[in-house]
């Protein structure tokens, strides 16, 4: 204990733990904001390290970059949680989390697999920590899925990147 000034003996009293991770959030889904408020509360409450699992607001409205850039300005930032983000979902073209039912375009929509693993190197280019897709047929139950192909296409092209991938899985069946 060198570097210490004062050592405390809180044996009995008191517990230390690391900082806790948020593995599953959304930060934004609307005007950014938000972010300093959340981020803030979640490292006051002990959670050191949060992962946004898809910014959910529209893309053309709010650019994945806007996100990124502010992110930089408080990555420093001792007295808010540190923000992972995939930024956008890799989905199926018109498929869940690629247009939203207002027609907000939120995600990558891809027709094919070389448009997913465009998707996933524009936004690894860009900055992101991690990918994100969907498996699902949307809320309606009728949406479109990525195929297999698509989906191998998603997970090997993060993984020859080195950032972790995810998915949001609606449909059993389908895995």
């Amino acid at each position: 204990f060198d570097s210490a000034d004062e050592v405390y003996d809180m044996s009995g009293y008191a517990s230390v733990l690391p900082g806790f991770i948020d593995a599953h959030m959304h930060i934004v889904t609307g005007d950014i904001e938000y972010n300093d408020r959340a981020l803030r509360s979640w490292a006051q409450a002990g959670v050191t390290t949060v992962r946004d699992l898809g910014i959910g607001n529209d893309k053309t409205e709010h650019p994945t970059q806007e996100f990124l850039a502010y992110r930089k300005t408080i990555q420093d930032d001792p007295e808010s949680a540190e923000c992972l983000t995939c930024g956008r979902f890799v989905a199926q073209w018109h498929g869940l989390n690629h247009v939203m039912s207002d027609g907000a375009e939120t995600g990558y929509g891809c027709k094919t697999p070389e448009d997913a693993k465009n998707a996933v190197n524009e936004l690894i280019d860009m900055g992101c920590d991690g990918i994100k897709t969907s498996v699902g047929r949307g809320m309606d139950g009728k949406s479109s899925v990525l195929s297999v192909e698509k989906l191998k296409a998603i997970a090997d092209t993060a993984k020859a990147r080195g950032v972790w991938c995810t998915a949001h899985v609606l449909d059993s069946d389908l895995v």
